[in-house]
């Protein structure tokens, strides 16, 4: 179900680029020079618990639940306009998420173990953004909701971890392909700044980690596809 959502992201941004054909090179680039801006946003980052299934020298041994924290998200773009309604943009972000506890079951066992455990999991991630600008009342109070998304890639390094067995628990680094959709309403506060609020869902592919947890142990866990939500405030200022 959640690939999906990376195939619904491709299809609305393919969407968004193809309704500016009209505009020509030079009216992109001029509209593109004339209207930089650069934004940041940050507020919280939601990441549902993490589920794996976890491999010993690549037999079956456990499906581990790693509950997670409300974490944090922090993101900065630089971009321009398109033409009136469309931007484009590139964006980095960070978010992060603290470990709560772990529940695990053994493959063929009907019950559930728990575990404390600690540490973080966190997602850089390098977007290309499009982003519509829908401006109310023809712009004149200022307020501009706005839809879009983005496609890039995710840097997800994990440091999940067993508090009584420190050498378990997922801690290394993927790369994995990312997509998101967004939402949000900019309020221009003067000729040079807006301000607003923002909302993300971000769907990274879920990773896989092999890394020796034992002698003559490898332990692979192999995760769900990651589908997490930030919330945050924004602000832009335009450089022209």
């Amino acid at each position: 179900m959640k690939k999906t959502f990376l195939y619904l992201s491709l299809t609305a941004i393919i969407g968004s680029v193809a309704a500016p054909t009209a505009a020509s090179a030079n009216d992109f680039v001029t509209n593109w020079m004339d209207s930089l801006y650069v934004s940041t946003f940050v507020g919280g980052h939601f990441l549902p618990d993490i589920e794996t299934d976890t491999l010993t020298n690549d037999v079956p041994y456990s499906k581990e639940t790693y509950r997670q924290e409300r974490g944090f998200a922090a993101r900065f773009a630089a971009g321009g306009r398109i033409n009136e309604h469309l931007r484009a943009e590139v964006e980095f972000g960070f978010n992060r998420s603290g470990q709560g506890s772990i529940d695990e079951i053994l493959v063929g066992a009907t019950t559930t173990t728990s575990y404390s455990g600690h540490g973080d999991i966190d997602t850089y991630t390098l977007m290309g953004n499009l982003w519509v600008d829908i401006p109310l009342f023809g712009g004149s109070w200022g307020l501009t909701p706005y839809v879009g998304g983005g496609v890039g890639a995710a840097l997800v390094q994990s440091d999940l971890t067993y508090t009584s067995f420190p050498g378990y628990g997922p801690q290394a680094s993927s790369v994995e392909l990312a997509a998101q959709l967004g939402a949000g309403l900019n309020w221009a506060i003067s000729d040079r700044f807006s301000a607003g609020l923002g909302y993300r869902l971000l769907f990274v592919n879920g990773p896989e980690i092999r890394q020796t947890t034992g002698v003559n142990e490898v332990t692979t866990y192999r995760f769900d596809d990651m589908l997490s939500h930030s919330v945050g405030v924004t602000l832009t200022a335009h450089l022209n």
